[in-house]
């Protein structure tokens, strides 16, 4: 997210549309209608969105990053559908307090509009809180810099990114995260995550995927690793005291269960995020 965005979508718009992507999608196409025969209901459709979720995300490609696999998407069944799981509205902001580049995500076609909604709305109002506030702060450093004898010429605006990632999509769950990043004088960031059972329409917590005991699990998982490498981590009052009520985390690739911890709140910035696997 610290790489120049102009870079960033100039590289993403030159990336080549493999030769064989049609020929996989085809495949994928002409395997779903075989099974479609045999089995005609609510997993086929879903497991479909997820598959195709992952195809887009392989490729690092989507609406807004490759116009001719846009283009192809809309007419081929399912892909259609993957655009409007997960979209995003994209602007930029660039006045003399700040330079932002903002791509929000949002998930559409779930059956529970409730739940389509509740998503949405809170990715929505954290995103638009974080710009906002990043803004104010932007103003009154500006303001700050030019009352203590700084020119007008000299000041930088502030950076700001919000982005978001695709973490995975493995049978009937998509595990996403969204990005706020600022930087200045210092740089501060924070990350939202959000794993939904696509059979279920539903945002899954880590008790659902843990059982009831997953707190006592999780912390004992996570203090045999912190035990291993005492000085990476923060020790006494400063440390780890166990995991919160909404504890962030995603689901990777390998299906496995990750715990993310905000930067600077168990680790050391130099840290990042840390990230612990949970075994199940």
């Amino acid at each position: 997210m610290k790489d120049n965005f102009e870079a960033l979508k100039k590289e993403y718009k030159n990336i080549p549309v493999p030769e064989n992507l049609n020929d996989v999608i085809n495949r994928g196409i002409n395997n779903y209608r075989k099974e479609k025969k045999r089995m005609k209901n609510k997993k086929i459709f879903k497991s479909i969105i997820a598959a195709s979720l992952l195809i887009l995300s392989s490729f690092t490609i989507g609406v807004n990053t490759s116009e001719s696999f846009a283009m192809t998407a809309e007419k081929i069944p399912g892909v259609s559908v993957l655009v409007k799981l997960v979209s995003f509205e994209s602007f930029k902001i660039e006045d003399e307090v700040v330079n932002a580049n903002v791509n929000i995500p949002a998930v559409e076609g779930f059956e529970s509009e409730t739940v389509e909604e509740q998503i949405n709305q809170e990715i929505q109002e954290k995103m638009n809180m974080h710009l906002e506030e990043g803004k104010l702060k932007a103003k009154e450093n500006k303001e700050a810099f030019i009352e203590t004898g700084g020119k007008e010429e000299d000041y930088r605006p502030m950076i700001i990114e919000i982005d978001y990632s695709l973490k995975s999509s493995i049978d009937n769950q998509i595990s996403f995260a969204v990005h706020y990043f600022e930087s200045m004088a210092s740089s501060y960031s924070k990350t939202y995550y959000y794993t939904i059972d696509l059979e279920e329409d539903k945002l899954l917590t880590l008790k659902d995927l843990l059982g009831k005991n997953y707190e006592d699990k999780i912390n004992q998982q996570i203090t045999e690793v912190l035990e291993e490498s005492p000085s990476e981590y923060f020790q006494g009052e400063m440390g780890f005291k166990g995991i919160s009520e909404n504890q962030n985390f995603y689901i990777n690739d390998a299906n496995q269960i990750v715990v993310v911890f905000d930067k600077y709140e168990i680790a050391p910035g130099s840290s990042g995020e840390p990230e612990f696997i949970i075994e199940e």
